[in-house]
């Protein structure tokens, strides 16, 4: 899957669930339950960067055309420049390795966070995310990673790649609660994804037996 049709399913997945995690009329209303959702996952508060965010809305034209395309098929209720908005927005905060690793492991644990043992969100999303995860999350090399590495992950066009690797209780092996891993290196290939990050998976991956196949 290309880089534009996984940014059009975020966009839509960001007008379907506004009520739960983007609470409220106004954009920046919408963006602060955003953040208060993360805040929640990893136990403090995220910045956005406002360089990126405006670089991004003033160049992001083929996120435009998607969302224009998304709206004129009646599947955005959104206006465009609001879910274009808060769509930039999310990805232009600022997050390092631990906290996404921290948000890899919840979802490898369903939703829960296996520190604190609460529950973050519901088992069935956390199963959604894993499923997207291995199917598109890697972009057009979703496949090749999904065989030679094995794991749910996402990576962005930053060279950053999160991943969740799910307990395999039945192993005695080192991890078998599973873990949350976070790699960044920012040379990517020409699908969008860390050469580096994903070879050093492959190597995690086949080490410790992470893969779910």
């Amino acid at each position: 899957m290309k880089i534009e049709e996984v940014n059009a399913k975020l966009m839509k997945w960001v007008e379907e669930n506004r009520s739960h995690t983007m609470l409220g009329e106004t954009v920046e209303q919408k963006y602060e339950g955003f953040l208060s959702f993360i805040e929640t996952l990893i136990g403090h508060r995220l910045e956005m960067d406002h360089k990126v965010f405006q670089s991004e809305l003033e160049t992001s034209h083929r996120n435009r055309a998607l969302a224009y395309y998304l709206k004129d098929s009646m599947l955005l209720e959104l206006e465009v420049e609001e879910a274009l908005d808060i769509y930039i927005r999310q990805c232009s905060i600022c997050i390092g390795l631990k906290d996404l690793a921290k948000i890899g492991l919840v979802i490898a644990h369903d939703g829960a966070d296996p520190i604190t043992k609460k529950l973050i969100f519901a088992k069935d999303i956390a199963r959604i995310a894993k499923v997207l995860m291995v199917t598109c999350g890697m972009y057009n090399s979703s496949g090749k990673f999904a065989a030679h590495v094995g794991i749910p992950a996402k990576s962005g066009v930053s060279g950053a790649i999160l991943a969740a690797v799910p307990p395999k209780w039945h192993l005695e092996e080192a991890f078998r609660n599973g873990c949350g891993i976070a790699v960044f290196a920012p040379a990517i290939d020409p699908h969008g994804n860390s050469t580096a990050g994903t070879m050093l998976l492959r190597r995690i991956s086949a080490e410790w037996n992470f893969s779910i196949f």
